[in-house]
């Protein structure tokens, strides 16, 4: 769920859905550390002196939003101020003043919104991932752990798959196509050999678990090579699908000699640096401003055909918790967030269109417009809405506000 708002609203929400999150008194004395960190990410990074990126954004934020403000700019940068303000708060709730995160320490800052009890032990506990009860909790919050592909798949899990390897780094895997062809199986059995697994080329739950550990969504798998790849309740061939996958077919929208596009990937867009923050002409609400399909009169945009076009209403989220809860730094599939990004209704805009956004007035997205890619959802953003991945600070998200937009749908 991706929610803009300002810190002391944000905090109001998440008083008014405690009692919910942690299930009472009486649920609260059996929710133990381990399984917290199962569930919430933040809690299994490791954040020190020197530590670079979103996590680190999300670590300053929350620290600013309980009071510590000596931790400076939340510029993602682990610097002194930071370290001293993790030292203020590990020192008030009763820890050695390390500078360095636990998961324990992380349990007693997300407590601080509401989100989990306080952490009641004297020592970190140990992530331990091995068991069948702890894969089938991994399974159960990530789908993509529970996706069988191999050659010849087809869909939006494949084109995961393939953006998954091309982050880590195995760039043989060829174009996010969607299509599980030869090279695609090439590069996952490379990843395989490299991670202990018999190079099978089909994923596993386990394949699947150290895939989304590179991206620090999971603790590494640390038991035995399962060869066997089925999952329960997923008979069949697992991902069939010939759902949109950023390759839309044209419409009558189009004309036939629309150009071709070379082969390549969206994402990441290439998005300036951005400025100080700026406070942006905003609507007075999200239920404002011109919305619905029309007809375009633009045929073509960066040689993609024009498949659809809507006046949408916009707002923006941020890699933080205070933007993106509960997802931080991660899109609502376990994807790292990334410049371009724009949540949308998958009713109105099938997720893995290309899409071109223009209309809006912010000092950190590209004048004028951006190419980009529908990749992520959000339970406000439905209909003539979507939500705008920033990757700044809260107040730079913040200062967008809610925007009138125009959204072009392409084709390949």
């Amino acid at each position: 769920m991706h929610i803009s708002m300002k810190s002391a609203a944000w905090m109001g929400a998440l008083a008014l859905v405690a009692p919910a999150l942690v299930g009472g008194a009486s649920q609260a004395a059996t929710v133990t550390t381990a399984s917290l960190t199962a569930q919430h990410p933040a809690m299994r990074q490791v954040l020190q002196y020197g530590s670079q990126g979103h996590w680190v954004m999300t670590l300053q934020a929350d620290l600013a939003l309980l009071g510590y403000t000596q931790v400076g700019p939340m510029d993602g940068m682990f610097g002194p101020k930071t370290e001293g303000a993790l030292k203020a708060f590990q020192q008030r709730h009763g820890f050695t003043a390390t500078g360095v995160t636990s998961p324990a320490v992380w349990q007693d800052i997300l407590s601080g919104f509401g989100l989990m009890p306080p952490y009641q032990g004297t020592a970190p506990v140990a992530i331990t991932t091995h068991s069948a009860d702890a894969m089938a909790s991994l399974m159960a919050q990530h789908p993509a752990m529970r996706q069988v592909l191999q050659y010849g798949s087809q869909g939006h899990w494949v084109m995961t798959l393939q953006a998954d390897l091309a982050l880590l780094g195995y760039s043989q895997v060829g174009p996010m196509d969607g299509i599980f062809g030869a090279k695609t199986v090439v590069a996952l059995k490379a990843f395989q050999q490299r991670h202990g697994f018999t190079a099978t080329g089909v994923t596993s739950p386990a394949v699947w678990q150290d895939i989304l550990s590179g991206f620090g969504l999971v603790p590494p798998y640390q038991g035995s090579d399962p060869i066997a790849t089925t999952t329960a309740g997923n008979s069949g061939p697992a991902t069939t699908q010939t759902t949109t996958t950023g390759s839309i077919t044209p419409t009558t929208t189009t004309t036939s000699t629309a150009p071709s596009v070379p082969a390549g990937p969206v994402l990441p867009a290439k998005f300036p640096t951005g400025g100080p923050a700026v406070e942006e002409p905003s609507l007075p609400s999200a239920s404002a401003g011109v919305r619905g399909q029309f007809t375009p009169s633009t045929k073509t945009i960066d040689g993609r055909p024009v498949l659809k076009a809507y006046h949408m209403v916009a707002t923006a989220y941020g890699p933080s918790l205070a933007d993106n809860y509960p997802y931080g730094p991660v899109d609502a599939f376990g994807q790292p967030l990334e410049d371009g990004m724009v949540a949308v209704d998958p009713s109105v805009i099938p997720l893995h269109s290309v899409v071109y956004v223009t209309g809006y007035q912010d000092n950190y997205l590209p004048s004028g417009g951006f190419l980009g890619q529908a990749m992520d959802t959000g339970g406000a953003i439905k209909g003539d809405r979507v939500d705008i991945f920033i990757n700044a600070s809260p107040t730079v998200v913040g200062d967008f506000g809610v925007q009138q937009v125009t959204i072009y749908v392409l084709g390949q």
